[in-house]
């Protein structure tokens, strides 16, 4: 059995106050029996992904599922004690099977899953609390001649508390080694209804502890009707716990109910420290749950304090010298929850320091982040490690070159804007090699069209048309990606154009960019996979790959502007993840400090002095001034 975490093992001595024990049955649950016959609500009829709460077809599986309120006012002002289930068998006779078992309980005012991108979106765990970790070993839970199996009961290590205010969002994870054969499922009943209200989480790589807000699955895969369980719950008294929201500064009093002030000091080194100003509460002791906001900040409020889009919490008993952590802020704003227990907290100031989160920032002013950047290891958007099927570039090949479309509709945060930067981030499948050297430049350019135009004549695709003067950068790459192959990270390559930041017009983004080295890795044991855009639907592709040990992407491109997708060495794909830093195009420096305004001839050039035969977009010298193309 897996370690419980501090709070849990701090309120295992705790003694709830119950009057009684109740059941609350979802479906038809309270009508299943063991040994009875196979029903008709199960699973079975989806895929074999479609399987809540638990799927033992894969070794990692999970589940969230939306509990309407109405469907649960029994358990208004109740703790939610237990989670009962029952399994069929559906044929498999193989291995005993183990599951790592986390479940999770909020309350929310949503009553559906977001959807994005036509994509839906898994609510964050971390705004939820952990009531169950444990082992649950399959023969617990199953009967080995093919009919229903025996209840079990999921007692929680913490109870929780229902206001009856909002619906429930039960989540349930489950990590295992080893699964059931592809022909058999086991299998768990259903709640027939006419919306979907589970989402489930199949992942045979990834742990379900992974499960998280970013996380998407692909279009309407996993979404499906709760399955038919039962919840235990007893009487008690509401907890004394209140909300309260503040804006870090110095020298700021906090006062939290129960609680006597908490003078706030901000440092220069990023932490916050409250210090207690004078002492608490005899015999009270304080349980801080550390919840903060990203990107998409929402004010919490007393009458409903929980967001879906939280990103981490810490439990902890605030003791002399503890600490918690938050991690993110927005706008200075931190949301603190806090909860009275019956413990003793011994005399004496003590501190709570609030660490900033390493955990960066998706998208804040002057960065725009398009698809699946934070790939957070591969959850079905990296590319799919054939050697010349990888954008911006590919490290099998000694030399590779792409161009990508960004259509205009992702872009409006550039409108007015410079690009600075432009980075990709992608996953190590393999690697053996100590570094990769080669030579890697960018060159951007608009376009009216938002796919690769179509060649009716020769049945083929063919390259953006663009004159490739300089490039806005020259990069030497030294790639390492042993430690982000060891550690499990994503790598990150970041190629930096802030001494010709390239100023957006507002149509589509056009990013061609050439790697070429003496050396290339070897397929077989080194795969580099880049992050790209999910695409919905399929079509079209927006990137164009060229990889090539004989020949470079521009003296293929010179000979041949048409992108054959049937060639070995042509591919298309999807747009890579990218991030791209900007600033205000007003703050473009020029590069020029004095204008010859003498006419001259009738050549254009760039700010290098180099004649360009065809200029089309960017800051030219013609007749001895200075001209923009748009």
């Amino acid at each position: 059995m897996k370690t419980k975490h501090l709070l849990t093992a701090l309120l295992l001595g705790t003694t709830f106050c119950t009057a009684s024990a109740q059941k609350l049955s979802l479906g038809n649950y309270a009508e299943l029996e063991e040994g009875g016959e196979k029903p008709e609500n199960l699973y079975e009829t989806g895929n074999y992904y479609e399987i809540a709460p638990i799927n033992y077809y894969l070794e990692n599986s999970g589940s969230q599922t939306i509990l309407p309120k109405a469907d649960i006012a029994a358990m208004a002002g109740k703790n939610i004690t237990t989670l009962n289930l029952r399994m069929y068998n559906n044929g498999y006779y193989g291995e005993d099977l183990t599951r790592d078992i986390t479940i999770y309980i909020g309350e929310t005012n949503r009553e559906a899953f977001k959807k994005e991108e036509k994509r839906f979106r898994f609510f964050d765990t971390s705004w939820q609390q952990s009531v169950y970790q444990g082992t649950l070993t399959l023969s617990e839970i199953y009967n080995w001649d093919g009919t229903m199996g025996p209840e079990f009961t999921i007692t929680f290590d913490r109870p929780f508390y229902y206001s009856g205010e909002n619906n429930l969002v039960v989540t349930v994870t489950a990590t295992g080694e080893t699964c059931t054969d592809g022909g058999f499922i086991i299998d768990f009943p259903k709640v027939k209804k006419t919306s979907k209200s589970t989402l489930t989480f199949p992942e045979s790589r990834n742990p379900a502890e992974v499960l998280n807000g970013d996380l998407k699955p692909a279009g309407n895969l996993g979404l499906v009707d709760m399955p038919a369980v039962a919840y235990g719950y007893a009487d008690t008294t509401a907890p004394d716990s209140t909300w309260r929201t503040f804006t870090a500064k110095y020298d700021t009093d906090l006062n939290i109910a129960g609680l006597d002030a908490l003078k706030v000091t901000a440092t220069t080194d990023g932490k916050i420290t409250y210090e207690k100003v004078t002492e608490a509460p005899t015999g009270a002791n304080l349980i801080i749950r550390s919840l903060v906001a990203p990107v998409f900040y929402s004010t919490d409020t007393e009458a409903s304090p929980i967001a879906d889009n939280l990103i981490k919490v810490s439990d902890g008993t605030v003791a002399n010298g503890d600490t918690i952590y938050v991690f993110g802020e927005k706008e200075g704003k931190y949301g603190f929850y806090h909860q009275a227990e019956p413990a003793t907290l011994e005399a004496g100031t003590f501190y709570v320091i609030v660490k900033k989160s390493t955990e960066p920032d998706p998208d804040p002013d002057g960065v725009l982040t398009i698809g699946n950047f934070y790939g957070k290891g591969n959850d079905k958007v990296a590319y799919d490690g054939f050697n010349n099927h990888n954008s911006p570039m590919t490290f099998n090949y000694k030399n590779s070159g792409t161009q990508t479309i960004y259509p205009a509709a992702w872009l409006e945060k550039l409108n007015g804007k410079a690009i600075t930067s432009l980075t990709f981030s992608g996953m190590s499948g393999a690697y053996t090699q100590d570094a990769y050297k080669s030579t890697v430049k960018v060159y951007i350019t608009e376009t009216d069209k938002e796919t690769f135009p179509y060649n009716d004549e020769l049945s083929k695709y063919e390259w953006i048309q663009t004159e490739y003067a300089e490039p806005s950068t020259t990069y030497d790459m030294t790639a390492n990606f042993v430690q982000a192959f060891n550690n499990g990270e994503d790598f990150h390559l970041a190629l930096d154009i802030k001494d010709k930041p390239y100023k957006y017009n507002g149509k589509s983004l056009v990013v061609t960019i050439t790697n070429e080295s003496e050396t290339y890795f070897d397929p077989s044991t080194d795969i580099f996979q880049f992050y790209f855009v999910s695409r919905e639907p399929k079509e079209p592709y927006r990137s164009a790959i060229f990889a090539s040990d004989k020949t470079t992407f521009m003296e293929n491109y010179a000979k041949d502007h048409v992108l054959n997708i049937h060639d070995n060495e042509l591919r298309c794909a999807e747009a890579p993840a990218i991030q791209l830093t900007y600033i205000d195009a007003t703050d473009i420096p020029t590069g020029i400090n004095i204008v010859n305004n003498e006419t001259t001839d009738n050549a254009w050039y760039n700010l290098q002095g180099q004649r360009v035969a065809q200029p089309q977009h960017g800051l030219f010298i013609h007749k001895g001034k200075k001209v923009w193309i748009k």
